[in-house]
């Protein structure tokens, strides 16, 4: 069964929580949302990256500012939001960023219960025997197929010559049947 959801802006697959819930009382083997249930992690891990950007450009630029042989060079120029305040906010917002994302592996339940032992072999039982029924499977089409062509290449009545010869045959017993018909009465 598919599991419908949709792309987020980041590019991410984010599948639908009741379609997760309903597939996994169905299926043991259904995708495992451990990354993405309560939070999904990687937009966390995304978020921290981006704040660590933003602190990074805002502290290049707020030491580079505070050198004037830096300053004169530098494009943009140096304006007042390059103060020790932004880069202070910045680094804050990248903390609590970072501190959500930790806290957030704690509070991610599943991920015990999902990468189990015995969780990990009804997974590789039900794959194998996926796999060796997907194998006989392909056999078999392969057979089939192969038989198929054989018989299109070797069959020396194809479909159209005994549709022509059946029109023949009816052709020859129409004029057999005409010339009975015309000896008959005319001679």
């Amino acid at each position: 069964m598919p599991v419908e959801g949709f792309v987020n802006e980041n590019s991410y697959y984010i599948p639908l929580k009741e379609n997760f819930e309903d597939s996994t009382q169905n299926n043991s083997s259904s995708v495992s949302i451990d990354l993405l249930d309560p939070n999904n992690v990687f937009e966390l891990q995304n978020s921290v990256s981006d704040k660590l950007n933003t602190y990074e450009t805002k502290y290049s630029r707020y030491i580079k500012c505070q050198d004037s042989s830096t300053s004169q060079n530098l494009k943009p120029r140096c304006t007042n939001d390059d103060t020790f305040t932004n880069v202070t906010i910045s680094y804050n917002d990248l903390l609590k960023s970072i501190d959500k994302l930790n806290s957030s592996y704690v509070k991610q339940k599943k991920v015990k219960e999902n990468n189990s032992e015995e969780n990990y072999q009804k997974t590789m039982e039900t794959i194998s025997k996926q796999y060796a029924e997907m194998i006989n499977l392909r056999k078999r089409l392969d057979k089939q197929l192969s038989d198929l062509q054989y018989n299109l290449k070797n069959n020396k009545e194809s479909p159209k010559k005994r549709l022509d010869s059946t029109i023949l045959g009816y052709i020859l017993w129409v004029i057999l049947a005409s010339c009975l018909i015309y000896y008959i009465f005319y001679h």
